[in-house]
């Protein structure tokens, strides 16, 4: 009965400023001028909630379990780095990389056919940046696409399951040289005060320059659980944005929509009925809306590439395009 009352309330609070613009996909061609970054007085309160850390914390034990807690993550991942894999090949320093990565003539040609069908390669030899990588359940598909790929988490003990999946999982063979771990906020890897996984990749092992400048940064399923509400979440994206991302490069989030329909998905029927995730995994006031982030996004020089939206089916085990965008979402956003 508790869950129904606060569920009205919220939706009753939700359906006012319900935007139903913000599900269209491939909006607009924006101006430029408006993707310019602005002056910005990065906030030195953490953006790292110390409740959400030991939530994870104390579910290190399911990162990989395929039928566990994180099975919608692991059924995630194709359209995760499908996404990603799409929108790299429009952007003009993906050309860039294929010249200067070492990348055979084949592969080239392949990878860089606009949208192509198969795309085998796209991801060989890319930096990526992986934020709020938890177990690397994401980070370790990017790394056996070729990918090198540096993993950041505020949870100790997800860490070092990333770490320990990294040296000693199926896949170690393939992905151990191309994978490094540090336990750290995004400022505090930017800063280079983060603490490197001990059995990790130094530095010198990894493309240059090391700790900045990446081709890619990714935050999936993350910045909705950013300590500091909107302001939390633009001084992640602003850190992004001009202290991780390579000009030309690629800026990717995924996240939850802040929609009626999503609150009864993601926390009444997930959390509460079904018991998918465990009660108090998400907070839908943290939830974000497309057009808050894009608005974000654009204050620091990210440009809108595409913006698509899921719908996940439990039962199959199955994610389906939602053109609506009111569950859960992905953006990319070139920096300019």
């Amino acid at each position: 009965m508790a869950v129904r009352i606060v569920g009205a309330r919220l939706l009753s609070t939700a359906a006012k400023d319900h935007v139903t613009r913000e599900g269209a996909t491939g909006k607009r061609a924006q101006d430029d001028s408006t993707c310019r970054q602005t002056d910005f007085a990065f906030s030195s309160a953490s953006t790292v909630s110390p409740s959400e850390v030991r939530h994870f914390d104390d579910l290190s034990g399911e990162w990989w379990d395929l039928n566990g807690l994180f099975a919608a993550l692991h059924d995630y991942n194709p359209h995760r780095v499908g996404f990603i894999k799409d929108n790299l090949q429009k952007i003009c320093l993906f050309q860039e990389i294929l010249r200067h990565r070492g990348v055979q003539n084949g592969e080239k040609e392949a990878a860089s056919a606009p949208q192509a069908k198969d795309t085998h390669g796209v991801l060989k030899g890319i930096r990526i940046l992986d934020v709020g990588c938890g177990g690397g359940i994401l980070a370790e598909v990017m790394a056996r696409e070729g990918a090198f790929v540096t993993g950041v988490d505020a949870s100790p003990d997800a860490v070092r399951v990333a770490e320990s999946r990294r040296t000693k999982g199926p896949y170690a063979a393939d992905v151990r040289d191309r994978q490094r771990y540090f336990h750290g906020s995004l400022e505090e890897f930017c800063s280079g005060s983060a603490a490197q996984a001990p059995t990790s990749l130094p530095d010198s092992r990894f493309p240059n320059p090391p700790r900045s400048l990446f081709d890619v940064v990714v935050c999936s399923e993350m910045l909705e659980h950013v300590e500091g509400g909107l302001t939390g979440v633009e001084n992640v994206i602003a850190t992004a944005a001009r202290k991780a991302l390579a000009p030309g490069g690629m800026f990717v989030l995924s996240t939850l929509n802040r929609t009626p329909e999503n609150y009864l998905a993601s926390i009444v029927t997930a959390e509460h009925i079904c018991g998918l995730v465990p009660k108090g995994t998400h907070d839908w006031q943290k939830f974000l809306k497309p057009e808050e982030l894009q608005e974000i996004g654009e204050r620091h020089g990210l440009r809108l590439l595409e913006q698509r939206g899921f719908f996940y089916f439990p039962v199959l085990r199955a994610f389906v395009r939602e053109p609506l965008c009111r569950f859960m979402f992905a953006m990319a956003f070139e920096k300019i």
